[in-house]
This record gives structure tokens, C-alpha cells and sequence, in this order.
């Protein structure tokens, strides 16, 4: 079985900047980065200048990564068939390390209570993006790792071990590479929905594009086919992450996969296609083949703002499928073992992906809404609506089943770390619907489900 570079995971879970994109929420899978730039037009004018032609070099960049740039863009533009309108330039970079301070604002610490992230072991500190593009200026910017303690980020629990010998390695490169090449071959949206799925789905179609290259490179690496290729000493399977990691990773592993599917069934036209107008629900991402094939459609549902005067409502969003995932995982009512995560065939080879985030329990997925609430003196509390197609009760079954194994039953609900938790499902004219809240205490909970 194939394995990836644990880097790619780090660089792309742990990172407060990630590989052409940002992100500012520490807590859960809130709120999903927007790009710091701005779309480009698309130049129908694509240029055939040779690697070294459309590569410019900061002072630090050696002759060995110098070499390593040249052939992945040789070979990324192989795998993609597109060119760089216009040179890029690779820099190297002092490490960014992200440390945890400061309060969390309310959402945040809603949402991480709902998906029972908040209790995920999280280092202090730990590395910043170990790449990024930035299409206004056209530059990549790498790490310089010989800056990086290794010893003082494995130490941390939370932190898996980090192997930097050969970075960056080629297929880390292609990746960067790859969201260069976005930006000159189409017009990159960021979607007309800013919800926390939507901005998922976005996220999903434009860094799953470029963890396909990448997939697809490493490959290439591992057959043989691409030789010399300089791959990292140790690996380890892209999904086998931490659980802090979890809601950051998502986006990479099933969106390549979507990456896949566009490729196999629309070629790559398919795929820029999609980064102009892309999904607005990350059920899409999750489950392609059935998005290809009939679409995917979601529910808009509303969360009736009854609480008690007590508690003000701070904000509210369609979390979607992978917020659910998280949660599902994080209760082990889901698992990567599941046979639907297994990901086989031609997919798993010609994208280097063992599994993917997904769950039979989230087929039938129709649609949410959560809501935190906040009393002001620092309590926070949530309720999270969703909708279902069918199997609202079998998910509400396996939810309180979880709260029954990990939790003290007590009044109508459980205690669990540290918050009062209840789950209830019913049927609407609208279909079915699973009904999560928590909060500090019961007296909390019902406040904020208007039963005070």
C-alpha cells in the first residue's frame, strides 16, 4: 500500500497559511478560508517556455532545490497539460510558528463543542505552512527547514514525528506549482455561497486540485516513471492525522478525489470548469461520483431563535458534511477502517490515496444550520440543526449510543466534557430532522432551546 509524506500532511493540516490559501479558525471546521487574492482572468495564451525560462530564484534557493523545481514544473505541467503564462519565483522563508494565545471568540468554542473537537490534544506551537502561492506577486514560498527545531515541535504530544531530510520534495513542489497554473488557466471563484460548506466546497476544488498533481506525482515517483525524484525519507498515509488535524485535511483528500472524478469523466476542462462556478455544498466533494452523476442538492434549514433572554444568539451557518465527519469520528461512530472510506482501484493508484473522509451515515445528509449562543460572561452554548433524507434516526441512535459510552446520563441528556448534551430526532413536513445542543449546564441547554 502506497504511503505519502507525513510533510504534506503538516503542511497542509497544521498550517495557520496553507498551500494558497489562509485560514484563521483554530477550533474546529468553522470558518473555511477565502483566498487572500483576488480571481484572475484566465490568458488563453498559454506560453512553452522550458522549466528554467518560467522559474526565478530568491538569493537562499540552492542549486539542489533549484534542480528539484525545474523537473516537478517539467512534470506538473506534463500531468496537466497547461503552462505558467508567466514566470513564478521560489523563495525561501524564515519558519512560521504558530503558537495558541489568546480567548477564542464564541463561534469558535460553539463549534468545537459540537463536533467534540475542543477536547482534541493541541500543541502550543507548531509549524506554520511549509509552502505557499501567492498569485499577486507570483511567488512560492518555501520553508527553510535548516531554521526549524525539529526535536522541540515532536516533543509535543499532539505533534506526529517530522522527518525534513529531503524537503522540499518534489511532489510538494508540484503542488505549489499546480496553484500557479490555477490561476493563469481559469478564473478561480470563491463561490457564491459563505457558508462554512460552501467555502468547504471551494476549498475542496481548488487545494483537492492541486492534491491530485500531487498524488499523481508521487505516483509517478513510486512506479518509477519519474526518475530522478526526490521523495521524503518517511511517510505515512495522508489521512492518518491527529484529530486537531482533521477539519484542515478534509478539504485536501476528498477534494482530490473530486479532482479524479472531473479528469476521468470531463478531462481537465471539466476540472478548471469547476473552479469557476464550484460546488456550494461539500457533500459534493465528499461523494463525487454521486455529484457527477444526479447532482447533490442540500435543504436550506433554520434554526427558530427561541432562547431565553439570557443567552443572545452570536452567530449561525450551514456546517455540512465534513463538520458532521468530524464529529462522527470524533464519537467513533465513524472510522477510516469503514469500508466506505476505502478508496480502491484506479482512483487509490492514480492518486496515492489509501482512504478518504467519508461516511455512509452522511449520504443522506440534506442540509444543516448551527447556531452558538453566548450568555455573555464567558458561557457558551449551541444548537445544531440537520436535515436528512432518510436515517435521521439511525443517526440520532448513534450519536446518543456514543453519549451513552463516553458521557454520565443525566435529565434528558449526558454530561460530557465538561458541557450538558442532548440529541433528538423528528419528523417535519420537510422531511426528517437530528437535533444536537449543548451547553454549560442543563438549565443552559434548555434556555437556549427555549424550554427554560
Amino acid at each position: 500500500m502506497r504511503r505519502r509524506a507525513l510533510l504534506t500532511s503538516i503542511a497542509t493540516s497544521v498550517a495557520v497559511g496553507a498551500a494558497g490559501c489562509t485560514s484563521s479558525n483554530e477550533e474546529s471546521d468553522t470558518t473555511n478560508p477565502r483566498d487572500s487574492t483576488t480571481a484572475t482572468t484566465a490568458n488563453t495564451s498559454r506560453t512553452t517556455e522550458p522549466a528554467e525560462e518560467m522559474l526565478r530564484f530568491g538569493d537562499r534557493v540552492g542549486d539542489e532545490i533549484r534542480e528539484r523545481c525545474e523537473r516537478a514544473l517539467d512534470r506538473t505541467v506534463d500531468i496537466t497539460g497547461e503552462h505558467l503564462d508567466a514566470p513564478v519565483r521560489i523563495e525561501l522563508r524564515d519558519p512560521n510558528i504558530v503558537s495558541r494565545t489568546g480567548p477564542r471568540e464564541a463561534f469558535a468554542v460553539a463549534t468545537g463543542k459540537a463536533t467534540h473537537l475542543r477536547s482534541a490534544t493541541r500543541p502550543d506551537r507548531a509549524p506554520g505552512s511549509l509552502g505557499r502561492y501567492n498569485m499577486s506577486n507570483r511567488v512560492i514560498t518555501l520553508t527553510d527547514t535548516e531554521q526549524i527545531d525539529v526535536d522541540s515541535i515532536t516533543e509535543q504530544e499532539a505533534v506526529p514525528d517530522i522527518s525534513l531530510e529531503n524537503y522540499p520534495n518534489e511532489p510538494h513542489i508540484a503542488h505549489e506549482l499546480t496553484h500557479a497554473i490555477q490561476y493563469d488557466v481559469t478564473d478561480v471563484s470563491d463561490g457564491s455561497d459563505p457558508t462554512n460548506d460552501g467555502q468547504n466546497a471551494v476549498t475542496g476544488v481548488r487545494e483537492g486540485t492541486a492534491t491530485y498533481v500531487e498524488g499523481r506525482y508521487r505516483a509517478n515517483c513510486i512506479d518509477g516513471e519519474y526518475d530522478p525524484c526526490i521523495l521524503l525519507d518517511s511517510f505515512r498515509r495522508a489521512v492518518d492525522v491527529p484529530l486537531w488535524m482533521l477539519p484542515r485535511r478534509i478539504p485536501y483528500v476528498n477534494g482530490a478525489l473530486f479532482a479524479y472524478e472531473a479528469v476521468e469523466r470531463g478531462g481537465y476542462d471539466q476540472l478548471w470548469e469547476k473552479h469557476g462556478s464550484p460546488p456550494e455544498t461539500a457533500a459534493a466533494i465528499m461523494f463525487p461520483k454521486e455529484y457527477f452523476e444526479t447532482g447533490i442538492t442540500y435543504r436550506s434549514v433554520d434554526v427558530p431563535n427561541e432562547a431565553s433572554e439570557e443567552w443572545n444568539r452570536v452567530q449561525s451557518t450551514r456546517m455540512g458534511v465534513n463538520a458532521l465527519f468530524s464529529k462522527f469520528i470524533a464519537l467513533d461512530i465513524a472510522s477510516l477502517d469503514d469500508p466506505d472510506a476505502a478508496v480502491e482501484g484506479e482512483a487509490a493508484e492514480t492518486v496515492d490515496l489509501p482512504r478518504a473522509y467519508r461516511s455512509d451515515l452522511l449520504r443522506k445528509w440534506h442540509g444543516d444550520s448551527l447556531a452558538a449562543y453566548s450568555d455573555g460572561d464567558g458561557r457558551v452554548g449551541y444548537r445544531w440543526r440537520t436535515a436528512w433524507e432518510t436515517d435521521a434516526r439511525t443517526v440520532a441512535d448513534a450519536v446518543a449510543e456514543a453519549y451513552d459510552d463516553r458521557g454520565e446520563a443525566r435529565d434528558g441528556g449526558w454530561l460530557l466534557d465538561g458541557d450538558f448534551v442532548t440529541v433528538a430526532s423528528e419528523r417535519t413536513r420537510d422531511g426528517e430532522r437530528v437535533t444536537f445542543a449543548g451547553g454549560p449546564d442543563r438549565d443552559a441547554v434548555m434556555a437556549i432551546l427555549g424550554r427554560a
